[in-house]
């Protein structure tokens, strides 16, 4: 000091060692890419108590549970402040998958496709859920189209996914025309037809009866009753598909028979008010409507166009008028005719 005294000072200083971590009691994700691995650190040494931090989960105790699968980083600080890092691996098993699987299409279209899987992956002690409840890893007497299955191996982890059943040598086939009605004694042409244009396809018709043929392509039918016809086609693959088709006979006559009224009254009460010829099938018609002293007051070709009783706009006086008919029946008759008509008013 300014006094010129001395004085000696003795200090005792600890310096620590540092923060040692040690890693323990390791447990990896039950399934692929899961997050339920765990870990314990056991620190030692530097300044007691510890504090934790794991990342990237964020834990803060010395065991950590809900790690991911991969690395997961824990720093471990002691009380003075000193800190050590340490990494900590947690293992996945190798995700489910399939080992090998055997798609066989359905054939024509028809029930007989299957689905045949072996698994892999995972943990072994796999089971099957079809999206039809089957719990095989096979799956028979299908038709095309899309099968969805959910596969869980022995530790409870689950794979979702689909197949497609597809069809081979499958065709598509119709008859023309649909359901039809004809009359007793006309014929019509029934066809097949054949999408995709499968080639050497052969046909079967039943019955015969009234068909002009029974394994051609368009046959031509005249029944002579309502019957319904079946095809079946079969290609060179053996596929075959089966069709049919009502051809309806109607065998009521269409023609009504010729009539010819021999009295109407114009008088506008709704009835009878029109002179006209009846009948159906009927061709070449002429009628000439004449009065008592010969004038023709009426002529017509269309049989539609009946006679109002009127001559120039005036309907006429009570009296006898005559006719002159010609006319052509379905059959091809020529028919002439002529009689009285009475007018009344």
């Amino acid at each position: 000091n300014q006094a010129g005294c001395d004085s000696i000072v003795t200090l005792d200083l600890t310096i620590s060692g540092g923060v040692s971590v040690n890693v323990d009691n390791i447990q990896d994700v039950t399934c692929a890419n899961g997050a339920d691995g765990s870990a314990e650190v056991i620190a030692s040494g530097g300044t007691s108590p510890y504090s934790y931090n794991w990342i990237p989960s964020g834990e803060t105790t010395a065991n950590a549970t809900n790690l991911p699968a991969g690395t997961n980083t824990v720093e471990v600080t002691d009380a003075a402040g000193c800190a050590t890092t340490i990494d900590v691996t947690i293992d996945s098993p190798a995700p489910i998958g399939l080992g090998t699987s055997v798609i066989h299409a359905a054939d024509c279209g028809i029930n007989n496709g299957s689905i045949s899987i072996i698994p892999g992956g995972g943990t072994p002690g796999y089971t099957f859920e079809w999206e039809n409840g089957t719990t095989s890893s096979n799956l028979d007497s299908l038709t095309a189209g899309n099968y969805q299955v959910t596969i869980t191996d022995a530790e409870g982890c689950t794979l979702d996914t689909s197949f497609t059943v597809n069809t081979s040598n499958y065709f598509d086939f119709y008859v023309s025309p649909t359901d039809t009605t004809i009359l007793l004694g006309e014929s019509i042409e029934i066809s097949t037809n054949v999408e995709d244009g499968v080639n050497g396809t052969t046909y079967e018709w039943t019955p015969a009866e009234g068909l002009s043929c029974t394994t051609c392509t368009s046959p031509i039918a005249t029944p002579e009753s309502t019957t319904t016809y079946y095809v079946t086609a079969t290609t060179p693959d053996g596929c075959s598909a089966t069709d049919s088709v009502v051809v309806k006979v109607n065998d009521e006559d269409p023609c009504k028979d010729l009539y010819i009224p021999n009295m109407f009254s114009p008088n506008g009460d709704g009835q009878n008010d029109e002179f006209c010829v009846y009948g159906d099938c009927i061709s070449n018609y002429q009628i000439s409507i004449y009065d008592r002293w010969g004038e023709l007051v009426f002529s017509s070709e269309d049989q539609t166009e009946c006679w109002n009783g009127k001559y120039r706009g005036k309907l006429m006086n009570t009296g006898v008028f005559v006719y002159k008919l010609k006319l052509t029946t379905q059959e091809g008759e020529d028919i002439e005719a002529s009689g009285n008509i009475n007018l009344i008013r």
